[in-house]
């Protein structure tokens, strides 16, 4: 159970990262919507937020399911690869200027590459769990 609120937290801690960069730099009149790829981050960032909230809930209420485990990775996956491009060739016209810039782009990347060994081990778990669930009991 401590890895499955390990991921929960970690996965929580990004989606309230993601709404804090998104409330200080990308909201409203902070970002003019004339900005090349702009959507990117004015939808973008509230629902990486929302799915991190959506996903930290499925984990702890869900428990050590595959499925969930699996979803988490992928998301989280999702969303570093996202976080990258952005840094490099760009995502739908949306390009940031490295990584000094911006230091709490840094901070997400190390919660979500966090997240996603958590939800790792998870799912481990779980295949494991599985495997002892569908083992054939021997007669005593």
């Amino acid at each position: 159970m401590a890895i499955r609120v390990v991921a929960a937290a970690l996965v929580l801690i990004g989606g309230v990262l993601h709404l804090n960069i998104w409330r200080t730099d990308y909201s409203g009149s902070h970002l003019p919507g004339s900005v090349p790829g702009s959507f990117v981050v004015k939808v973008g960032f509230p629902v990486n937020a929302a799915a991190s909230l959506v996903l930290a809930i499925a984990l702890i209420v869900l428990g050590e399911r595959l499925l969930v485990a699996v979803a988490g990775v992928l998301f989280e996956a999702a969303s570093m690869v996202t976080l990258v491009l952005s840094r490099g060739v760009g995502i739908f016209g949306w390009k940031e200027q490295g990584w000094g810039n911006k230091p709490t782009s840094v901070l997400v990347l190390v919660v979500e590459v966090a997240a996603t060994v958590s939800l790792l081990v998870l799912a481990t778990v779980a295949v494991g769990a599985d495997r002892l669930r569908r083992r054939p009991r021997a007669a005593a």
